[in-house]
């Protein structure tokens, strides 16, 4: 049996005295597209930050590939919410995407040649290097997502964790992005997205986490993104169930990746 890409043993995480996170247990297998669903203030971003070391929690376990963190940290590469990026911070796209790199080259070593050429490759991925030169203030909201991707790409994690990668990207954007996600399942790699838009999630993700502050369910979205689920991760809110019904009796047709 395949070692699970993310197993998590009750995870519990606390904001002062408010429970964020209750026992969460789960395991993830490899090569899956996992969307991250649940209502606002559900604890997305927190089960993303926690599950990485970056807030820490009050209890629990985390292992990637059957490994700790600190073991794994090469392999994973996280990609936060774009409004917690300083955006103002003198530095050019091509700058930001060789930060991807950093975690190979050390302290000391700046990127060479072959680094700079390895980043506009990934640039060209996601069709953003003829803005390799531009200052990052300079975009607009979808070609920061992209310029984010191409972080991630140039850092060859095998897990990657992203914090609502479509949020506020136009239409080319979110097709540029669902691209890149589906060629990098097709490498093997697993990609957790927390997400929103539920009627993306039958074409084109395999896995479901939902979560409202405890685990609701997760597993295959056949088994997982039903109506009697999604209604106990979001409550009764009439127009999301008209939506959440329309899905889980249609059929609809997926992204065509690359």
């Amino acid at each position: 049996m395949r070692t699970s890409a993310l197993q998590i043993e009750h995870l519990m995480v606390n904001y002062e005295k408010s429970c964020i996170l209750f026992d969460i247990c789960l395991q993830v297998p490899q090569g899956q597209l996992v969307a991250i669903l649940g209502p606002n203030g559900a604890g997305k971003t927190t089960f993303l930050k926690s599950t990485l070391g970056l807030l820490k929690p009050l209890s629990g376990k985390v292992s990637f590939l059957g490994d700790s963190f600190k073991k794994m940290r090469s392999q994973i590469a996280y990609m936060p919410q774009r409004d917690s990026i300083d955006w103002d911070f003198p530095m050019s796209v091509l700058d930001l995407v060789l930060m991807g790199c950093y975690g190979r080259l050390g302290l000391f070593r700046r990127p060479s040649k072959s680094h700079r050429a390895e980043a506009m490759h990934c640039l060209e991925k996601v069709g953003m290097q003829n803005y390799s030169s531009r200052q990052i203030n300079q975009l607009s909201g979808g070609q920061k997502q992209r310029i984010f991707i191409a972080r991630a790409l140039m850092q060859k994690a095998t897990l990657f964790f992203m914090d609502e990668p479509f949020s506020g990207v136009d239409q080319s954007s979110e097709q540029i992005i669902m691209n890149t996600l589906q060629e990098l399942k097709s490498q093997g790699k697993t990609i957790f997205v927390v997400h929103h838009d539920l009627a993306q999630v039958q074409r084109s993700f395999d896995w479901v986490i939902l979560l409202n502050h405890s685990l609701v369910a997760a597993g295959a979205v056949a088994d997982v993104f039903t109506e009697e689920l999604i209604e106990r991760a979001y409550g009764k809110k009439q127009q999301l169930f008209d939506q959440a019904s329309q899905l889980v009796t249609t059929k609809t047709q997926g992204y065509c990746a690359k």
